[in-house]
């Protein structure tokens, strides 16, 4: 094996290129290492300037490139089936939209800033990619181009894979983009938004889809159109695991109708959540009903109802710790509720809590005074706080329903990689086109980080690294392409590079 060692000298004040070969001696049986100083590094550009040879008049060079994360990066869109789905759907741009991924996953950084990158590390595209030419390339992908992609990336999904579906905010200071809107923020932040939606494997943890929403578009209203886009997708044994944002009565329906396998949350607000509450009421609290789930104890019972005339396993759950909390959660709805009747700036869809919880009424002298329903605040909240139900067409068992369920943040983790690893906190672009072609790219390299993360889970990486600690590691493993000659040379791997290749299977250095 040949690699490049790196040796400082006190009385030059060089950094030496040292060229080690290493060999099987048979006759000594030990392993021989042959050592040749073959240059210095440039402090400036980081490149070997190689030593002069007495006989050679002709000027030799030695360029040092950044190897490690691409070795990485590689790999993952090898074992993804990214590599091969980008190739057989932009044949001619699958290297620039890779290029543009990797950039994000090992900088997180504006795509402003990709060009001098490329300058230093290996690229699929392995040449300097102009800032110019990235923000010409991107409204190319957008959301007629990337449809074509998901249904290819479709047909790569498992059988036997659940499916979560959550929405996210990315805020934005332009007013150019017309689905930058105000509404709910995630983030708490005073700034128009777009909505992000993702679906992404539950046990792989692989993002498989995404869509992008007016900012001001409720949760609950954007499933009807996923419905319609998973139709065309062919997204046909497609099991979706919500949460209650996504509740409705219609949206229930609707599942239903598509033909989805499903596990959804239920909102205390439906009918049908208290009336499966109250029918346990009596019988929940006992010992046969008792369960263990990830080392938290709760009452469980399950019943299996209809649905608009489909089979429904009703799943309803008691955990005695959380009434205080949503006592607590509650109350700060009212307050919401309250405040949103005195300002007289009221939300249609909150009208059903204005009804029930509170009176409005008109006195001489004082003119309209909003009054809590007291009585009605303490009958739900004291009746149902610590119950939640969860409804599923295909998961009879409760306490898989449950994990399924819990499993779900694997949505928000992807959320949270892309807005704070990602560059996506904010929209760095001023046209819708622009807009979609820079979501593509993040979510491609979100792919790339979500499989690493899993082979960290899987070998247990965490206990040592983080992805990002991971990544600044396989940065400073270098490889060296000597000027006429093919051949190439890696840096002398550390104890951390060996260890992280061979947690995810990586021949590097050779």
């Amino acid at each position: 094996m040949t690699s490049i060692i790196k040796q400082y000298d006190k009385k030059t004040g060089k950094t030496y290129a040292v060229e080690s070969t290493s060999h099987w001696d048979k006759e000594r049986k030990t392993c021989i290492c042959d050592r040749k100083v073959i240059g210095h590094f440039d402090p400036e550009t980081g490149e070997i300037l190689p030593n002069r040879k007495r006989k050679e008049s002709t000027k030799q060079t030695a360029i040092a490139k950044s190897a490690g994360c691409s070795l990485l990066f590689d790999h993952a869109g090898e074992k993804t089936g990214l590599v091969s789905a980008l190739k057989k759907v932009y044949p001619n741009h699958w290297e620039k939209l890779l290029t543009c991924a990797y950039y994000l996953l090992a900088e997180g950084n504006a795509l402003s800033h990709c060009e001098q990158w490329t300058e230093r590390n290996i690229t699929p595209l392995n040449e300097r990619f102009p800032a110019q030419r990235i923000f010409e390339m991107l409204p190319d992908f957008n959301r007629d181009t990337q449809m074509e992609f998901f249904q290819y990336w479709a047909h790569k999904i498992r059988e036997n894979e659940y499916f979560a579906l959550d929405i996210t905010s990315i805020s934005s200071y332009s007013s150019l983009i017309k689905t930058v809107k105000y509404g709910y923020n995630r983030d708490k932040e005073n700034l128009e938004q777009v909505n992000l939606g993702m679906v992404v494997g539950i046990k792989t943890g692989i993002p498989v889809y995404f869509h992008t929403y007016p900012g001001s578009i409720h949760d609950v209203s954007t499933l009807q159109q996923n419905l319609t886009v998973f139709d065309w997708l062919a997204y046909k044994k497609l099991h979706l695991v919500m949460d209650r944002g996504f509740c409705s009565k219609t949206n229930v329906s609707d599942l239903y109708a598509h033909g989805l396998r499903f596990t959804i949350a239920l909102s205390k607000s439906l009918s049908f959540t208290t009336d499966a509450i109250d029918e346990v009421r009596s019988s929940i609290h006992t010992y046969s009903h008792r369960e263990v789930i990830a080392d938290e104890e709760m009452f469980v019972e399950t019943s299996l109802k209809e649905w608009d005339g489909h089979r429904c396993y009703t799943h309803v759950y008691y955990d005695p710790r959380k009434v205080s909390e949503e006592e607590a959660k509650f109350y700060r709805k009212i307050d919401v509720y309250y405040q949103e009747l005195r300002s007289e700036k009221l939300n249609p869809e909150h009208q059903k809590f204005y009804d029930r919880f509170f009176t409005i009424e008109r006195k001489q002298h004082v003119g309209r005074v909003v009054m809590p329903n007291d009585e009605a605040i303490l009958a739900f909240q004291g009746k149902y706080a610590g119950y939640s139900v969860i409804i599923s067409n295909d998961l009879k068992d409760p306490v898989e329903a449950l994990m399924m369920y819990r499993a779900k943040d694997r949505v928000e983790k992807s959320f949270d990689n892309l807005k704070n690893d990602l560059d996506g906190k904010r929209l760095r672009v001023r046209s819708e086109w622009a807009m979609e072609g820079r979501m593509f790219v993040q979510f491609l390299s979100l792919i790339l980080a979500s499989y690493i993360q899993r082979v960290m889970r899987e070998k247990d990486l965490y206990k040592m690294y983080t992805m990002q600690s991971i990544i600044e590691e396989m940065k400073i493993l270098m490889r060296i392409t000597l000027s006429g000659s093919r051949k190439v040379l890696y840096s002398a791997l550390t104890a951390d590079q060996k260890r992280i290749c061979e947690a995810f299977g990586i021949e590097a250095g050779t």
